[in-house]
């Protein structure tokens, strides 16, 4: 930076006439000082990246790319915002883009992403160890979440206070779910996977009109953000509370917490792989070509997310909670990756999504 202020001073002085546009020499000076790989997006693939971006950097020689844990929604409207070295290069998600993303980055001339789907994960409703545990159906979370819910025929505001109200098999604890803000894709799978299914049974039964997405805001449920281990903080202090994490997030705090069975199913490597658990979801990784022009490293570290050793059946992420995919899917990846043939052009998909 010392460097590009002395040269700014140089030309000045040999050229005190000439108008140099300030924002000429800022932009310069960015795409100068970038020396870094830059992610933003989800906290549930937070760790991996982090961990990837540590091995990577020891065995390359260079900088640590930069990480941000922000949240999926909030980190694909930062990675959406432009191309160039001001604006990230990868963005990291617990749900694949959206139509509403998808013509945000078009808009922004982001007109093409590699797709990259790193594992799997699952949602997990996690209690303190010191609660015993208890299974509960989807149609049961939508009635302890939903800011509506149908009694005799009419909606009405959510008076379901305790998880007995629900159901009387269900402990006579205070409903007290802890969770993402609207701008997580964690919660984004809680509307996806648990409000929306179990809504349209509901509304088949009751011939009700519901708007599935809303979840009750009378302090039931709590946003947190996306720190985790603030949620499992709470879990601890409140009483019969309930946090809501990753799976990856719960295999390395199995001494704090355990999760709730939902349809009689536990969350573990098998059960979200198979997808027999109900809240397993896939994690994305998605990266801009266009940035390999000034960000040489960008292919080679994208490479090595998809690497055997890191992400496979075998890969050291398995030991921090990722759920790889089967070793046949793992390799065809790998080997669009390597061969640059993982690319999505987004103009084609923003012309579906309008057309359907």
């Amino acid at each position: 930076m010392k460097r590009l202020w002395l040269w700014f001073f140089y030309i000045t002085a040999t050229c005190g006439l000439c108008l140099i546009d300030p924002a000429l020499f800022v932009h310069f000076a960015t795409a100068a000082e970038r020396e870094q790989i830059r992610v933003v997006g989800s906290s549930a693939v937070y760790p991996f990246a982090a961990t990837i971006a540590e091995r990577f950097s020891f065995q390359d020689g260079s900088r640590t790319p930069i990480i941000e844990s922000i949240g999926t929604g909030g980190g694909f409207k930062v990675f959406c915002s432009g191309i160039g070295p001001e604006h990230p290069d990868i963005v990291t998600a617990s749900r694949k883009i959206t139509a509403n993303e998808v013509a945000q980055c078009v808009n922004r001339s982001v007109k093409s992403v590699y797709e990259i789907v790193l594992g799997f994960d699952g949602v997990v409703f996690a209690l303190s160890n010191k609660i015993e545990n208890f299974s509960v159906t989807r149609e049961q979370l939508f009635f302890a979440l939903a800011e509506m819910v149908p009694i005799g025929g009419k909606l009405i505001k959510n008076p379901y206070i305790y998880w007995s109200d629900i159901d009387q098999k269900l402990p006579r604890i205070r409903i007290r779910i802890l969770g993402p803000t609207p701008s997580s894709g964690t919660r984004d799978a809680i509307v996806d996977l648990v409000m929306k299914p179990a809504c349209k049974e509901v509304c088949k039964i009751t011939s009700l009109k519901i708007n599935c997405q809303q979840i009750r805001q009378d302090g039931a449920y709590v946003d947190v953000g996306v720190n985790e281990n603030m949620i499992i903080q709470k879990v601890d202090l409140i009483p019969g509370a309930v946090g809501i994490v990753s799976y990856s997030f719960l295999d390395q705090n199995l001494d704090r917490i355990h999760p709730l069975m939902i349809e009689g199913t536990a969350p573990t490597q098998e059960t979200i792989q198979d997808q027999s658990y109900i809240l397993s979801r896939p994690l994305y990784i998605y990266a801009k070509p266009d940035h390999e022009n000034f960000m040489s490293e960008l292919h080679e570290f994208l490479i090595e997310f998809t690497l055997p050793s890191v992400s496979g059946s075998s890969g050291y992420l398995g030991r921090r909670g990722l759920i790889p995919l089967n070793p046949q899917q793992h390799d065809e990846q790998h080997q669009r990756v390597v061969n640059k043939s993982q690319v999505l052009d987004l103009t084609n998909f923003a012309e579906s999504s309008e057309n359907d």
